[in-house]
């Protein structure tokens, strides 16, 4: 019976070990290769100039990231696309898109989708959420930098978005 006791953390420990090692579903949103850390260049030849831009500003004070930085959100018609630059307002990649127009075709979903059909194309989600009249899927991104969300109304597709996770 001694045994027993150091057996059973020993199974408890092991079994922990392997749960938390489970491999995440990872899905790389992207619109025709633009995506999570494409260059302003690719974003700008792919989707043209935006008719909305924003610039922020952050203080390295400010900042979760340990130095300054700036934000480019870029606004098109059904699809918004935020890149993060340095504090000189270069070097943008994105860190942040989301889809709300047929327009797009991410990753080969498109918004009216049905949840049956975003399943069968990047599997089961990791988690998925009840939000009110909405059902919504989580996925992590390419590399686990960040989340996917799909969410469906009435199980159509309604939103996607691939953030980075930058803290």
């Amino acid at each position: 019976m001694k045994w027993l006791g150091p057996a059973l953390l020993f199974v408890l420990i092991a079994s922990s070990g392997a749960i938390s090692q489970t491999k995440l579903r990872e899905v790389d949103l992207t619109i025709d290769g633009i995506g999570s850390g494409s260059p302003f260049s690719d974003a700008l030849v792919k989707f043209g100039i935006s008719p909305k831009k924003k610039i922020e500003k952050e203080e390295a004070q400010d900042s979760c990231l340990g130095r300054a930085a700036t934000f480019l959100t870029l606004d098109y018609p059904g699809l918004q696309v935020v890149l993060l630059g340095d504090e000189f307002a270069q070097g943008f990649e994105i860190v942040e898109m989301t889809i709300t127009s047929k327009k797009w075709n991410a990753a080969g979903a498109r918004i009216g989708d049905s949840s049956d059909s975003i399943e069968k194309r990047f599997g089961k989600p990791n988690s998925i959420e009840k939000q009110g009249e909405l059902t919504v899927f989580f996925y992590v991104t390419r590399e686990n930098l960040g989340f996917v969300r799909f969410e469906f109304a009435k199980g159509k597709l309604t939103l996607m978005s691939m953030k980075e996770t930058l803290c």
